[in-house]
């Protein structure tokens, strides 16, 4: 059995490039997605907190706002937490103000079920399926009581990425 430390020695570090993704079909809560998924990685200097940056504010980045997350809370090895305050401004959003989310993750998996987050079938087998292809996962749940009718969280992003593989790893590996 040989181990390597892959970021560097196989793959090129750095912040790793989001190659996959799956976001909820209402358009209001696609925005929603984007903007909680940045505003939870905006001060992490975590590279794939860097690569799931790059990624929303590529796809994204002319439809989202100023951060709607004061309060956010790193919890290690899992993800991030965030509570969503209602301030003078985004009490005048009018998306925002009408579905008035409270909270959201953005995480691994374990982090989704420690939350109680319940995944789809389709969602799994997505998950895993990507996770196959050696790509990390990330998923953002919402908290959302006046569109999804309940206190839980529901996912509503799904994301891939991987490192880019360095084009002399077989030879590192030989």
């Amino acid at each position: 059995v040989v181990c390597f430390d892959k970021t560097g020695t196989l793959t090129k570090g750095g912040a790793p490039q989001v190659t996959n993704f799956a976001i909820h079909d209402s358009p209001k809560i696609k925005i929603f997605a984007a903007q909680l998924a940045r505003d939870l990685e905006s001060n992490s200097k975590h590279p794939l907190a860097i690569g799931v940056r790059n990624f929303i504010n590529e796809q994204y980045g002319e439809k989202l706002t100023t951060t709607k997350i004061p309060v956010t809370q790193e919890v290690p090895g899992l993800g991030m937490d965030g509570e969503i305050l209602f301030s003078d401004g985004l009490a005048k959003d009018s998306i925002w103000n009408e579905l008035k989310p409270t909270r959201v993750i953005l995480g691994n998996e374990r982090f989704m079920t420690q939350n109680k987050v319940n995944m789809t079938s389709n969602q799994l087998k997505l998950l895993d399926e990507w996770k196959t292809q050696g790509k990390s996962v990330v998923v953002v749940a919402l908290q959302c009581q006046n569109f999804f009718q309940s206190l839980k969280f529901f996912p509503v992003l799904l994301m891939a990425a991987r490192d880019e593989i360095r084009e002399d790893a077989k030879g590192v590996i030989n």
